[in-house]
Formats: C-alpha cells, structure tokens, sequence
C-alpha cells in the first residue's frame, strides 16, 4: 500500500477524515515506518557493496583530481550505507573487532601491514583528512549568499571546535570552515538554490556534497582495515542501507509484508492523538505482535535450509551408481 493508501484507510478506521488528520496520518506512519526499519536487520534493506580499496597515496593530492575513497588503512563507506555487517576479501570473511579490543592486544596491530584479516567500524562523520594531505583547510562553496551554515570538527590536537558561518556575496575562500581539520563531524546548511561542497587543500579536493534541498551534508562510516593493506584489494561489504523515506502520496515501504504492524500502529498513534488511550493500547499490542511475526518470518526464513534428496529405486549408470536411496529419481 502506498502512504496515501495506509493514511485514508487509518483516518477511515479511526473516523477522523478530515485533511488535518490525514496529513497527522501520513506524519505518524512515516515516523513509525523509520523507527521499525532502525529496529532490526531487515533482510530487505541488506545489500552487497563490492569495491577495492587503494593502498597507495601520494601527497598533495594522490592519483585522482578529488578526495580518495581509502588512504593508510581506512576506507570511506558510501553515505547509502547505515551499518556494516559483514566483509570480506575474494578468499577470506573479514572478522569485526571494535577497536578497544585491539587495544588490549600484545601486539600493536594498527602498526602491522599486510593482508587484512579483521575490520573496526568508526563512528560516522562526514570526512577525515588523513596527514598526508598537504593542507587540513575546510573551505564551502556554491550557498547562496547570506546563508548561513554551522560546522562541528576535531581538529590535529583533538579539540572539537564549533564554528558558525555567513556564505559571502560571490563565495570566497578567506573564510574556511576549519583551517585545522582531521575529523570534519558534522556540518549544516540552510536550503539553497544548488547543490553546496566542501573542499580542502585550497579548494582542489573536494570533500563532500550536500544537495541543495537538504540542511545537513550526509554522514559516511569510515571502516578500518586490520592490518593496513600493502597492495590494492578487491572486497566485498554486506551493508544495511539507510531508509527512503515515506515522504510523497505515492511512496511504498522497501520492506515487504510490514503493512499489517504499520496500520496497526498508525491506528494506535491516531487513537493516542485523540485522547482514546485505551483504543490506543489495544492497537498498539496488535501492532507489536504483527511486528514480532513479521521479524519472526525473516529470521526463520535466513537460517532454515530445505534439502532436496533423491529417491532412487534402482541404481544404474554413471550417475546412478552414487545415489543411495530409494524411489525413482
């Protein structure tokens, strides 16, 4: 069912149809949409990312005109990508290790190069700029002037330093973002009339994008490679991805057979807008066994594995001499 379909059929049930409460409907089955995909590992919002990381960097800027995808041992996940499951390389899965656990290790595995046999998620941030960049300059361009934008950064002594800014008339690159940067956490916009970027290494690198109708630059996953590779590798990561949004009239939830809790819950929230908490409850305990069913078919359904075995009544022939068994093939 698309978000109008589940918005008319919840204000139906609950008898409030006029367009106020159908916009609310529409708000609460989006909300709870997001918070259900978050919840749990959805087989639906899994996806293979293959991609080779590239070992070699050379400062100021590397082999290519913008910022590479991996340097030293990290590697920049795709802002698509919400969580890291798995890793592996063409021979080999990757193990995951939390860093802290690194740390209590006899040997210091983030000096060791080789052959990664295990990967540490770090925490989301738009950008890192590794040492070898020539400058640790954050410059944005292309908002439109009078905007203004907000930054978060740790910069090369570990100091997170907040900075406010206003876009100049004609853009300008005397008003960095961050003259010291090597972690860039967060950054804000107001909407603009084009597509904004952020560039280091005076404007010669570009950093990260943000599309004109969104107020924040997206956040990436940076996954470091234990121990740091010496050659380029070919790898591929199992990824949950980030939600799409239930947004426009015509938009249907990524994951399938979620309708029943979703209109359960949409009841439960329309109820609870009305004062009926009793009504509300009820719904809200229907829609939290519809959800268990539905995460209980997804589990089941991974780890149950159905076995085809030949019944052979008479054996014979080339191929027929390895069966054992009984019935006809």
């Amino acid at each position: 069912m698309t978000l109008s379909e589940m918005a008319n059929y919840v204000c139906g049930k609950c008898r409030q149809t006029d367009a106020n409460s159908v916009t609310k409907a529409k708000e609460f089955l989006s909300k709870r949409y997001e918070l259900i995909y978050n919840d749990s590992l959805w087989r639906d919002s899994l996806y293979l990312f293959p991609f080779t990381f590239e070992y070699h960097y050379e400062p100021p800027f590397g082999s290519g005109a913008d910022r590479p995808e991996s340097w030293d041992s990290i590697w920049m996940m795709p802002s698509v990508v919400d969580k890291v499951v798995a890793l592996r390389t063409g021979i080999q899965e990757m193990q995951p290790s939390g860093q802290e656990l690194l740390m209590r290790g006899s040997l210091d595995q983030f000096a060791q190069s080789g052959e990664p046999v295990q990967f540490a998620t770090l925490a989301p941030c738009v950008a890192i700029l590794p040492a070898a960049y020539a400058f640790h300059d954050v410059e944005i361009l292309e908002m439109d002037s009078g905007q203004t934008w907000t930054a978060h950064v740790i910069d090369s002594s570990g100091n997170r330093i907040k900075s406010t800014g206003v876009y100049p008339v004609g853009g300008s690159l005397s008003d960095p973002v961050s003259s010291d940067c090597r972690v860039l956490e967060r950054v804000t916009k107001q909407e603009s009339a084009n597509d904004v970027v952020l560039t280091s290494d005076a404007g010669e690198r570009t950093l990260a994008t943000c599309l004109a109708a969104d107020t924040a630059f997206p956040l990436r996953i940076p996954v470091r490679l234990i121990p740091a590779p010496t050659q380029d590798i070919d790898l591929t990561a199992l990824v949950k991805k980030k939600h799409i949004p239930l947004e426009d009239d015509g938009d249907l939830p990524e994951l399938r057979n979620i309708d029943n809790a979703l209109l359960a819950f949409g009841q439960g929230d329309m109820w609870e807008r009305a004062r009926q908490l009793g009504k509300a409850n009820a719904k809200f305990t229907e829609a939290t066994a519809l959800l268990g069913q539905l995460k209980s078919m997804h589990v089941w359904q991974e780890h149950t594995q159905i076995r085809l075995v030949p019944e052979v009544d008479s054996p014979a022939g080339s191929y027929g001499d390895n069966l054992n068994g009984k019935g006809y093939w």
